[in-house]
């Protein structure tokens, strides 16, 4: 199955992004960065952390497809994908309510909320395809 390949692609992507947050979190802590700075990554490192859970189940529920077995992984990590992609834009305003809007309104912040949610739509489509594989193999 080709879809394995994107799984494993998505877990790669997702491990530089939480990389990436993980080096906005020390610059915070050493007082390079403001809490308002720095949420938005926050944001970006938790969405990625699910994101490898995410890919990592529907990878293991491709592996049991092609085994013949139930795709409850596939299930589960699809309702997970879902899930993601709705709680970025109420995590983003939950940051801009408690923060303030300054933390999600700057051109940077956007485009990281915006990568996160073209990320989590990725995900979304391929769990969704690898679902219809699944359901249509057997």
């Amino acid at each position: 199955m080709a879809i394995t390949w994107l799984f494993g692609l998505l877990i790669l992507i997702e491990g530089a992004l939480i990389g990436l947050a993980g080096l906005v979190v020390s610059r915070q802590r050493h007082g390079d960065m403001s809490a308002a700075d720095a949420a938005v990554f926050d944001l970006l490192g938790a969405c990625a952390v699910l994101g490898v859970v995410i890919a990592a189940l529907a990878l293991a529920g491709c592996v049991a497809a092609l085994r013949d077995r139930a795709p409850r992984l596939l299930t589960a990590s699809r309702t997970l994908a879902w899930l993601r992609l709705a709680a970025i834009p109420v995590a983003a305003w939950i940051i801009a309510a408690v923060i303030g809007l300054n933390a999600v309104t700057g051109l940077s912040e956007v485009v990281v909320i915006g990568r996160t949610l073209l990320v989590a739509g990725f995900g979304v489509y391929g769990v969704g395809s690898a679902h219809r594989l699944a359901h249509t193999s057997r």
